[in-house]
């Protein structure tokens, strides 16, 4: 979200994070009902568990190389982070109720306690009702925030065998606490246990992105490698692991790994600047798409595109349906937030113009 220059590879990366995120939010329930075991159902959640992960990584990708200052990094935050934040918080408290099925007018009367409850969600850090993706946001400013401490650590592990050390170190922390099923780190969406997590996998992708070059031969193996991990991550989870659905996971370690090592890969045989400039302009739409997605997915719910959409696939096999049934939710969400993607930061440009143009109609004045 801070960065100028993109890497085509790493804006790949964001587009597969994003399709990823709006997946999770999409595909149908794990279970047909409380107590079987479907393995398609299950696939599709894993293959769309790490999108958050794979955003992580990115951020490792160049914050560290960014040569801003940390106040300047705090003042991007502010302008970048915290004010959509503020405005999306507030739409989203507004319009909630009426994805869930209340009338316009009963979603924007509020009643005092939900005024009440949003105000201490917010004041504890935390994203209110109906914007519960939103945590991400919150985290991110904490990991901004501790920047200093995560730049100390990567001048620590300055050379190739200290990464190792350190990514095998990460990697034996997840898997510990994903066997006692969260109970060892106690890693959540909030505060310090969103904190923790995150910066860990930020980090690792700094150390994905400085073996770039060296990882790019394995590019075109990533794929297979991310479809076999996640098999075995399924009977894992059959087993009784359940928190290996989590991006907070050795497997989310892995598969971010996997999809940033594919991403840089893919841009390496791609030599169309026209097509290179379309895919940085299409991912500098992924962090609007994020904000919104939820939304667009309420008021398919609210408009019974949903309901219809089960319905129109109810005649194939269940495996089938369980993957067309993501893919084609994903797309339809993904497609109607880039236009409002795009609705907004037209309405955003023209309305910095006309109080650039205010301003200096003024100046010109004195």
């Amino acid at each position: 979200m801070l960065k100028k220059t993109r890497d085509p590879g790493v804006e790949i990366a964001r587009l597969f994070g994003c399709l990823i995120v709006i997946g999770c939010h999409t595909y149908l329930p794990i279970s047909k009902d409380n107590s079987s075991f479907d393995f398609t159902r299950t696939f599709v959640a894993m293959v769309c568990a790490d999108g958050v992960a794979v955003f992580w990584f990115i951020l490792g990708c160049f914050i560290f190389r960014n040569q801003k200052s940390y106040g300047r990094l705090c003042k991007d935050m502010s302008f970048h982070i915290l004010i959509p934040l503020a405005m999306l918080s507030v739409i989203t408290f507004y319009l909630y109720p009426y994805t869930q099925g209340a009338t316009l007018i009963n979603s924007i009367c509020r009643p005092l306690p939900d005024y009440i409850e949003a105000l201490k969600a917010t004041a504890v850090w935390k994203a209110i009702r109906g914007g519960e993706h939103l945590w991400y946001l919150y985290v991110y400013c904490l990991v901004i925030i501790s920047f200093p401490a995560m730049n100390g650590v990567v001048a620590q592990i300055d050379n190739s065998k200290k990464q190792f050390l350190y990514f095998a170190g990460v990697f034996f922390v997840l898997s510990a606490n994903a066997i006692t099923g969260n109970r060892l780190m106690n890693f959540s969406h909030v505060t310090i246990g969103g904190l923790i997590p995150a910066a860990l996998m930020t980090i690792c992708g700094h150390i994905v992105y400085s073996h770039k070059n060296d990882l790019l031969k394995y590019g075109w193996a990533m794929p297979i490698a991310f479809i076999l991990l996640n098999i075995i991550r399924v009977f894992v989870y059959k087993a009784g692991l359940t928190y290996v659905l989590s991006w907070i996971s050795p497997f989310g370690l892995l598969c971010s790994t996997f999809i940033l090592v594919f991403s840089f890969s893919i841009s390496e045989k791609i030599h169309n600047n026209t097509a290179i400039g379309m895919i940085c302009k299409m991912s500098s739409y992924t962090y609007s798409i994020y904000l919104f997605h939820i939304l667009v997915i309420g008021i398919f719910k609210r408009k019974h595109f949903v309901d219809m959409l089960i319905n129109t696939t109810n005649y194939m096999p269940s495996s089938v349906k369980s993957i067309i049934h993501p893919l084609i939710m994903t797309t339809a969400v993904f497609l109607v937030t880039l236009v409002i993607a795009i609705i907004s930061r037209m309405c955003n440009n023209t309305i910095k113009e006309k109080i650039l143009h205010v301003g200096q109609k003024q100046t010109a004045c004195e």
